[in-house]
């Protein structure tokens, strides 16, 4: 996350908010095509960042929480 420019996960999630923010603003038919939008960018920005990187289990993300 660091080499793409987000210094913690908290980050990388606040820019996938504000994306989706601004995004509820365009215009789309339904929200089922709103959601798939929104999931498709994050999907790709994901694989973007890490891809072939291994990433820490689900557990070993959330331990602090």
């Amino acid at each position: 996350m660091k080499e793409k420019g987000f210094v913690s996960k908290a980050e990388f999630f606040r820019f996938a908010v504000i994306y989706f923010m601004d995004i509820i603003d365009k215009p789309f038919t339904d929200e089922d095509q709103r959601f798939e939008y929104f999931t498709d960018a994050v999907s790709d920005e994901v694989k973007k960042r890490f891809a072939g990187k291994k990433l820490p289990s689900l557990e070993e993300q959330l331990k602090d929480l």
